[in-house]
Protein backbone atom coordinates (compact mmCIF):
# COMPACT_ATOMS: atom_id res chain seq x y z
CA UNK A 1 0.00 0.00 0.00
CA UNK A 2 1.44 3.31 -0.79
CA UNK A 3 2.28 5.82 2.10
CA UNK A 4 -0.98 7.56 2.98
CA UNK A 5 -1.34 10.52 5.30
CA UNK A 6 -3.19 9.19 9.10
CA UNK A 7 -6.26 10.49 9.34
CA UNK A 8 -7.54 9.37 6.06
CA UNK A 9 -5.72 6.20 5.85
CA UNK A 10 -7.68 6.27 9.51
CA UNK A 11 -11.04 7.00 7.91
CA UNK A 12 -9.99 4.12 5.07
CA UNK A 13 -9.83 1.54 7.68
CA UNK A 14 -12.97 2.85 9.70
CA UNK A 15 -14.75 2.43 6.74
CA UNK A 16 -13.39 -0.96 5.50
CA UNK A 17 -14.28 -2.52 8.82
CA UNK A 18 -18.38 -1.06 8.97
CA UNK A 19 -18.32 -2.15 4.85
CA UNK A 20 -16.96 -5.87 6.22
CA UNK A 21 -20.20 -5.41 9.08
CA UNK A 22 -22.32 -4.78 6.87
CA UNK A 23 -21.89 -7.17 4.44
CA UNK A 24 -21.89 -9.65 6.91
CA UNK A 25 -25.62 -8.60 8.51
CA UNK A 26 -27.34 -8.53 5.00
CA UNK A 27 -25.51 -12.74 4.54
CA UNK A 28 -27.08 -13.28 8.07
CA UNK A 29 -30.60 -11.68 7.09
CA UNK A 30 -31.15 -12.92 4.24
CA UNK A 31 -29.29 -16.75 4.92
CA UNK A 32 -31.73 -16.58 8.52
CA UNK A 33 -34.82 -15.50 6.39
CA UNK A 34 -33.96 -18.02 3.38
CA UNK A 35 -34.18 -20.49 5.85
CA UNK A 36 -37.66 -20.04 6.82
CA UNK A 37 -38.93 -19.50 3.83
CA UNK A 38 -37.72 -22.66 2.58
CA UNK A 39 -38.83 -24.27 5.51
CA UNK A 40 -42.22 -23.11 5.99
CA UNK A 41 -43.51 -21.47 3.22
CA UNK A 42 -45.43 -24.24 1.48
CA UNK A 43 -46.92 -24.59 4.98
CA UNK A 44 -47.63 -20.84 6.15
CA UNK A 45 -47.09 -17.95 3.59
CA UNK A 46 -47.31 -19.08 0.02
CA UNK A 47 -45.38 -16.40 -1.37
CA UNK A 48 -42.93 -18.07 -3.16
CA UNK A 49 -42.32 -19.81 -6.57
CA UNK A 50 -42.51 -23.62 -7.02
CA UNK A 51 -38.94 -23.01 -8.39
CA UNK A 52 -37.98 -21.59 -5.05
CA UNK A 53 -39.56 -23.85 -2.90
CA UNK A 54 -37.79 -27.01 -5.57
CA UNK A 55 -34.30 -25.74 -5.41
CA UNK A 56 -34.28 -24.79 -1.75
CA UNK A 57 -35.00 -27.80 -0.73
CA UNK A 58 -32.07 -28.91 -2.46
CA UNK A 59 -29.57 -26.39 -1.43
CA UNK A 60 -30.26 -25.18 1.61
CA UNK A 61 -27.18 -25.77 3.64
CA UNK A 62 -25.10 -24.33 7.18
CA UNK A 63 -22.80 -22.45 5.31
CA UNK A 64 -23.82 -20.78 2.11
CA UNK A 65 -22.43 -18.11 0.26
CA UNK A 66 -24.14 -14.80 -0.36
CA UNK A 67 -24.37 -15.75 -4.10
CA UNK A 68 -26.11 -18.93 -3.50
CA UNK A 69 -28.45 -17.17 -0.94
CA UNK A 70 -29.17 -14.57 -3.67
CA UNK A 71 -29.75 -17.02 -6.29
CA UNK A 72 -32.33 -18.49 -4.07
CA UNK A 73 -34.32 -15.35 -4.09
CA UNK A 74 -34.20 -14.81 -6.94
CA UNK A 75 -36.30 -17.56 -7.74
CA UNK A 76 -38.91 -15.07 -6.05
CA UNK A 77 -39.23 -12.54 -8.29
CA UNK A 78 -41.89 -10.97 -6.68
CA UNK A 79 -40.03 -10.65 -3.34
CA UNK A 80 -36.98 -9.17 -3.96
CA UNK A 81 -35.50 -6.78 -6.93
CA UNK A 82 -33.49 -8.70 -8.48
CA UNK A 83 -31.38 -5.96 -10.52
CA UNK A 84 -30.37 -4.89 -6.75
CA UNK A 85 -29.44 -7.75 -5.78
CA UNK A 86 -26.99 -8.26 -8.92
CA UNK A 87 -25.32 -5.00 -8.44
CA UNK A 88 -25.05 -5.44 -4.46
CA UNK A 89 -23.70 -8.98 -4.88
CA UNK A 90 -20.86 -7.41 -7.42
CA UNK A 91 -19.99 -4.52 -5.05
CA UNK A 92 -19.71 -7.40 -2.49
CA UNK A 93 -17.36 -9.43 -4.11
CA UNK A 94 -15.12 -6.39 -4.91
CA UNK A 95 -15.04 -5.92 -1.06
CA UNK A 96 -14.05 -9.55 -0.27
CA UNK A 97 -12.01 -10.25 -3.52
CA UNK A 98 -10.77 -7.70 -5.28
CA UNK A 99 -10.83 -4.02 -3.19
CA UNK A 100 -7.06 -3.99 -2.34
CA UNK A 101 -6.18 -4.82 -5.99
CA UNK A 102 -8.98 -2.58 -7.77
CA UNK A 103 -7.87 0.94 -4.80
CA UNK A 104 -4.68 -0.09 -2.35
CA UNK A 105 -2.16 -0.69 -4.48
CA UNK A 106 -3.82 1.37 -7.79
CA UNK A 107 -2.82 5.05 -8.73
CA UNK A 108 -6.21 5.62 -7.95
CA UNK A 109 -6.66 8.25 -5.29
CA UNK A 110 -8.03 7.26 -1.85
CA UNK A 111 -11.04 9.22 -1.95
CA UNK A 112 -12.30 6.67 -4.51
CA UNK A 113 -11.79 3.81 -2.00
CA UNK A 114 -13.87 5.88 0.26
CA UNK A 115 -16.74 6.62 -1.41
CA UNK A 116 -16.97 2.62 -2.82
CA UNK A 117 -17.11 1.95 1.13
CA UNK A 118 -19.60 4.84 1.78
CA UNK A 119 -21.44 3.67 -1.31
CA UNK A 120 -21.44 -0.23 -0.30
CA UNK A 121 -22.61 0.99 3.43
CA UNK A 122 -25.58 3.15 2.17
CA UNK A 123 -26.21 -0.03 0.03
CA UNK A 124 -26.50 -2.80 2.63
CA UNK A 125 -28.46 -0.42 5.09
CA UNK A 126 -31.28 -0.58 2.68
CA UNK A 127 -31.10 -3.74 1.50
CA UNK A 128 -30.40 -5.33 5.08
CA UNK A 129 -33.60 -3.14 5.68
CA UNK A 130 -35.97 -4.51 2.43
CA UNK A 131 -35.49 -8.13 3.59
CA UNK A 132 -36.01 -6.87 7.54
CA UNK A 133 -39.40 -5.27 5.99
CA UNK A 134 -40.07 -8.85 4.61
CA UNK A 135 -39.77 -10.74 7.67
CA UNK A 136 -41.79 -8.50 9.47
CA UNK A 137 -44.56 -8.87 6.15
CA UNK A 138 -43.96 -12.81 7.28
CA UNK A 139 -44.52 -11.95 10.75
CA UNK A 140 -47.69 -10.21 10.30
CA UNK A 141 -49.29 -13.61 9.16
CA UNK A 142 -48.60 -14.93 12.63
CA UNK A 143 -50.01 -12.11 15.02
CA UNK A 144 -53.29 -12.94 16.30
CA UNK A 145 -54.96 -9.20 15.89
CA UNK A 146 -53.27 -5.71 15.42
CA UNK A 147 -53.01 -4.67 19.53
CA UNK A 148 -50.34 -8.29 19.87
CA UNK A 149 -46.86 -6.47 19.97
CA UNK A 150 -43.30 -8.56 19.23
CA UNK A 151 -40.80 -7.10 20.61
CA UNK A 152 -37.91 -8.12 18.56
CA UNK A 153 -39.93 -8.05 15.08
CA UNK A 154 -41.95 -4.93 16.40
CA UNK A 155 -38.66 -2.80 15.70
CA UNK A 156 -38.83 -3.77 11.80
CA UNK A 157 -42.06 -1.76 11.48
CA UNK A 158 -40.48 1.36 9.73
CA UNK A 159 -38.65 -1.40 7.90
CA UNK A 160 -41.83 -2.92 7.17
CA UNK A 161 -43.12 0.56 5.69
CA UNK A 162 -40.52 0.86 2.81
CA UNK A 163 -40.75 -3.04 2.14
CA UNK A 164 -44.23 -2.21 0.74
CA UNK A 165 -43.28 1.21 -0.94
CA UNK A 166 -40.91 -0.98 -2.71
CA UNK A 167 -43.27 -3.32 -3.61
CA UNK A 168 -45.71 -0.59 -4.73
CA UNK A 169 -43.49 0.94 -6.94
CA UNK A 170 -42.67 -2.23 -8.83
CA UNK A 171 -46.28 -2.92 -8.51
CA UNK A 172 -46.30 -5.94 -6.51
CA UNK A 173 -49.56 -6.93 -4.58
CA UNK A 174 -48.81 -9.35 -1.44
CA UNK A 175 -51.64 -10.29 0.34
CA UNK A 176 -51.16 -10.38 4.23
CA UNK A 177 -53.09 -13.09 5.86
CA UNK A 178 -52.61 -14.04 9.34
CA UNK A 179 -52.34 -17.55 10.76
CA UNK A 180 -51.76 -18.40 14.33
CA UNK A 181 -49.59 -20.87 15.60
CA UNK A 182 -50.22 -23.32 17.65
CA UNK A 183 -49.68 -23.12 21.56
CA UNK A 184 -46.47 -25.14 21.50
CA UNK A 185 -44.79 -22.91 19.18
Amino acid sequence: MKPRNSIVENELFKRLGMALINAQRVEFVTGEMLKYLAELDEEFFGITTEDFLTQSKKSIRPKMTLGNIFTLLKLNPKLVVVEKLDVYLQDRNILAHSFWKDYLITNAPISSAINFLVNFGKASVEMESFFKGLIYYLSLRFIPNSSYQVTDIKMYEPDFEKFLDTLVERGVDLPIKKVQLNKEH
